[in-house]
């Protein structure tokens, strides 16, 4: 959904058939530099890390929630069987919403 905060639609993500992401600071809210306008379908944790070549790297932003639905799409998709329709319709009613 995008890493300024505001309301605005933000394309991609606003388009109907896209299940917009936000990232979710911690605490149950949304992240303070996350949008959250209408357009936003879901919210999962902002904050990943990420270990390259013996490193560890902190990541933060809308792009590290996007993952981690991605990956509960997949692991759906792969364990139930489900459309990609049903595996979305799914995580719009379990994934808590900004």
């Amino acid at each position: 959904a995008g890493n300024s905060p505001g309301t605005h639609p933000v394309f991609p993500a606003a388009y109907p058939d896209v299940l917009a992401v936000t990232a979710e600071g911690g605490d149950g809210e949304a992240a303070a530099y996350a949008n959250t306008g209408a357009f936003v379908d879901v919210m999962m944790p902002g904050r990943s890390f990420i270990e390259y070549n013996g490193t560890t790297f902190m990541i933060n932003g809308t792009s590290a929630s996007a993952a981690y639905v991605s990956g509960l799409a997949a692991s759906l998709s792969a364990n139930t069987g489900q459309s990609v329709r049903e595996v979305e319709r799914e995580l719009r009613q379990r994934l808590p919403r900004p």
